[in-house]
């Protein structure tokens, strides 16, 4: 997994400009292909520690930036989630939430059929939740 930027963030900090050329070729979960503008080298503060290291920026993002297996493997750090927290190289301990803090609702949907969600992947299921006045179809 690779570290991404969107361009509307890259714009927002003002850093369209350092934009380089990237011969990479991402692909989505569907497997179409993801128009990728270059890549970008960006400072990232954990907790006071400061990484730099290279994010593909792309149009397809609806967050800011996700950072990617690529980055936690260079700058060796690890996710502990049965403590909620990642180990730096240093030894410090950055505590995370298991759930984000805009997150207003969460719903509980029952699955007609069973799926297993490998470890270490993301998985996209199809379906229709149907909530008061609400009818959403996700993919």
């Amino acid at each position: 997994a690779v570290s991404i930027v969107s361009t509307g963030f890259v714009r927002e900090l003002g850093l369209d400009s350092g934009i380089r050329p990237c011969g990479m070729t991402l692909k989505s979960f569907s497997q179409d292909k993801i128009q990728i503008r270059g890549e970008l080298e960006l400072q990232v503060v954990v907790a006071g520690n400061r990484f730099v290291h290279t994010f593909v920026v792309t149009d397809l993002l609806d967050t800011e930036f996700l950072i990617g297996d690529d980055f936690l493997r260079s700058n060796r750090v690890t996710l502990d989630y049965s403590k909620c927290r990642w180990v730096l190289h240093n030894g410090d301990n950055v505590p995370f939430k298991e759930k984000p803090e805009n997150v207003k609702q969460q719903i509980k949907v029952r699955c007609s059929k069973v799926t297993i969600i490998p470890p270490n992947t993301v998985q996209y299921i199809r379906g229709k939740l149907q909530a008061k006045g609400v009818n959403f179809k996700g993919v």
